[in-house]
């Protein structure tokens, strides 16, 4: 299944009118951008029933357009240095974001690590992986109530003007992350979501992480990049070498859903052509589809 980043398209025209046009330009999956809501938007003030009933809504339009939930993206950063507060806001729209995933039929929800702003140290990554693991270990009821499995993404640091790794940045990081949350858990409730433009700019070599990832890859972010900023742009419009990690992906028996993140590409165009852009970007996932089943 081939799906898409609802935000580029939703922010113009909105939710409903977006899924309509990413239906008829031969998506048959989203990514729902429920991280484009600020913290103070009218969604998250809205009471938890009436929250549900905008998602039910959503995904009775959804269905009725041929598409599924593949993921959700919840809202971040989840944490900021000095607000304690607001980071307890945080964490309750992450919940909600996992909430919705539920009831939109979305078997994952993508939820950001937290990160300090500070070059990576032992210590710093240390104090880093005991502030998720109480964080994650916080969503695992929710997790279990509604029936969502929690991503982790790979992430970069941009300190200085400069890219720099993150705490969960490598394979190696993130597998580390996932078994360890899944032990806590004692079932399956985390897995890896690879982000090809976040390991490209770090120079990292996106089919030796697919490889590493093995099984725990269930959820891809497809963009590229020059290395020189995180573009969003769409595949073969940056350096990252597709053919070398298509064909990792494939040895690696990779089953989970084609989705394209590459709302930079998209928000470059006025919206009379933003149709052709997704068009583009779904012919690009029927091309990718192929060669895994090559």
């Amino acid at each position: 299944m081939i799906s898409l980043l609802t935000y580029p398209v939703a922010r113009v025209l909105g939710d409903e009118a977006a899924l309509t046009l990413l239906a008829e330009n031969g998506f048959s999956g989203i990514d729902y951008s429920m991280h484009t809501y600020p913290l103070d938007s009218a969604l998250y003030a809205l009471p938890e029933q009436e929250q549900a009933r905008y998602f039910q809504a959503l995904r009775e339009r959804m269905e009725g357009l041929g598409l599924a939930a593949c993921q959700l993206h919840t809202h971040y950063p989840t944490y900021v240095e000095n607000q304690p507060e607001l980071n307890e806001r945080r964490f309750q729209a992450v919940e909600a974001g996992i909430r919705a995933a539920g009831i939109l039929g979305s078997p994952y929800a993508v939820v950001h690590p937290m990160m300090l702003d500070r070059p990576l140290t032992p210590e710093v990554r240390q104090t880093t992986w005991e502030m998720n693991r109480r964080f994650y270990s916080r969503l695992i009821p929710m997790l279990r109530e509604c029936g969502v499995k929690l991503g982790i993404e790979n992430m970069f640091l941009c300190l200085g003007g400069v890219y720099q790794p993150a705490p969960v940045s490598t394979a190696e990081d993130m597998a580390c992350y996932v078994d360890r949350m899944n032990e806590i858990a004692g079932e399956e409730l985390f897995v890896a979501c690879l982000d090809t433009g976040h390991a490209h700019l770090l120079g990292l070599d996106v089919a030796q992480m697919t490889a590493r990832l093995g099984n725990r890859l269930r959820l891809l972010h497809l963009h590229d990049n020059l290395r020189d900023c995180d573009r969003h742009t769409a595949p073969y419009l940056g350096s990252l070498p597709w053919a070398g990690f298509l064909e990792a992906l494939r040895a690696s028996g990779y089953r989970g859903h084609l989705s394209f993140e590459a709302h930079g590409f998209i928000r470059s165009f006025p919206p009379e052509l933003m149709p052709a852009a997704v068009r583009l970007l779904a012919q690009t996932g029927r091309q990718f589809e192929n060669s895994l089943r090559a």
